[in-house]
């Protein structure tokens, strides 16, 4: 790329070792910076992400053929995806004339199965028109 530091072409993203998708160099961009969406990635899981910088070019011209350099690995950055946050458990224990009383469950976040958590009672009034 003409005018580009160190001629570097593109990058390559790596998840897990595998490589991922690219992202072309341009000058805008090793100005404000480089950005790579990763929108395959499951929740509550974590991912190795690196890049690696390529410099020359693909496409050979004529009878001349360019060669690819590749830089070494960047250093390795740990993603991991938020989970969506789970709702509470509400139940109806009662209903009255008067309102209803509602009962809600937490859960132990660290482990959704455990008994541990604590339940939070709700008495409703109704409203009169």
């Amino acid at each position: 790329m003409v005018g580009h530091p160190a001629n570097i072409t593109y990058y390559t993203v790596y998840v897990d070792g595998t490589w991922h998708g690219e992202i072309k160099a341009n000058a805008q961009s090793d100005q404000n910076g480089y950005q790579y969406y990763l929108s395959d990635l499951k929740p509550g899981v974590s991912y190795e992400i690196f890049v690696r910088a390529i410099a020359g070019q693909k496409i050979p011209e004529g009878n001349t053929v360019y060669c690819l350099c590749e830089s070494r690995l960047s250093n390795t950055l740990p993603v991991t995806c938020a989970a969506p946050p789970t709702s509470p458990h509400i139940y109806i224990e009662g209903m009255t004339p008067e309102g209803m009383i509602l009962i809600k469950r937490t859960f132990n976040h660290n482990n959704r199965n455990s008994k541990d958590g604590a339940l939070y009672f709700y008495k409703m009034k109704r409203l009169l028109d």
